[in-house]
């Protein structure tokens, strides 16, 4: 009960990710692939107008098709659908799983591509409204997330990191 639900707004990085994710292989495989697409697409409906509350497991189940066994994304193709995902995403909860994703992701080809199809410049205006609500808990998980970027300088001339 406890170790998936850490990941929905704690602020624990990565790891409590990993044992949330590996729970999802304990469905058979033909009910996980139907899952898979519904849950995503009714995840890219309920948090656009902040209408009830996200369940992340089923969030998690329904990216289960773009993670790989602890949690980072397996490829090119599933970070841009996770990045689609995220640009809709308005839930605190769907936010930090979608943060701990991208802790978990190493490959480096992946995480270039999120910077390039524009997951810095989300990042950064996840960035400014945390800072303009003072949610600290948030900030230090995108602070950690942009840490773990492979970021130029010039990414970073892009940001607003100015101190209020």
């Amino acid at each position: 009960m406890g170790s998936s639900t850490s990941t929905g707004g704690t602020g624990v990085p990565g790891r409590s990710l990993s044992v949330a994710s590996g729970a999802l292989g304990s469905g058979d495989a033909a009910q996980a692939k139907r899952t898979r697409f519904t849950a995503a697409k009714r995840h890219r409906v309920v948090p656009a107008m902040g209408s009830g509350p996200i369940d992340p497991k089923e969030l998690l189940k329904g990216l289960d098709c773009f993670l790989g066994r602890d949690g980072e994304v397996k490829s090119a193709e599933g970070i841009t659908k996770i990045f689609s995902l995220m640009k809709d995403s308005q839930k605190m909860v769907s936010r930090c799983i979608y943060l701990n994703i991208l802790l978990q992701t190493r490959a480096q080809e992946i995480l270039v591509k999120f910077i390039r199809i524009g997951g810095y410049k989300l990042l950064n205006a996840w960035l400014t409204t945390s800072k303009a609500t003072n949610n600290v808990p948030f900030l230090q998980q995108l602070l950690l997330t942009l840490q773990h970027l492979p970021l130029t300088v010039d990414h970073l001339k892009q940001g607003d990191f100015s101190v209020p």
